[in-house]
């Protein structure tokens, strides 16, 4: 169901774009799968190593989290950076 979400084009009257829209969805998509899956198993990981010092166990969790964060709005940024192109592309070729 996320997926279909993800690939409903909304509103879109004239569907030449569809392409390239759905390329930068996909990537987005596809990209924050990476980073979540690369943080759980790297989250599993530090629980597998049975950690005794909670507080250490924390601050390494607490950096696998920023460290992933930070990928998103890297990614998020770019996703952006490409919708805005497509906007503008779609803009000057109806106006």
């Amino acid at each position: 169901m996320r997926t279909e979400n993800l690939i409903a084009l909304p509103g879109i009257a004239d569907f030449s774009g569809i392409n390239a829209d759905c390329d930068v969805r996909i990537y987005q998509y596809r990209s924050l799968n990476a980073i979540y899956e690369k943080k759980d198993n790297q989250s599993s990981a530090l629980l597998k190593q049975q950690i005794s010092d909670k507080s250490t166990l924390y601050s390494s969790v607490q950096e696998l989290e920023a460290k992933s964060a930070k990928s998103i709005l890297k990614h998020h940024d770019k996703y952006i950076s490409n919708l805005s192109k497509l906007l503008l592309l779609n803009q000057k070729l109806y106006t």
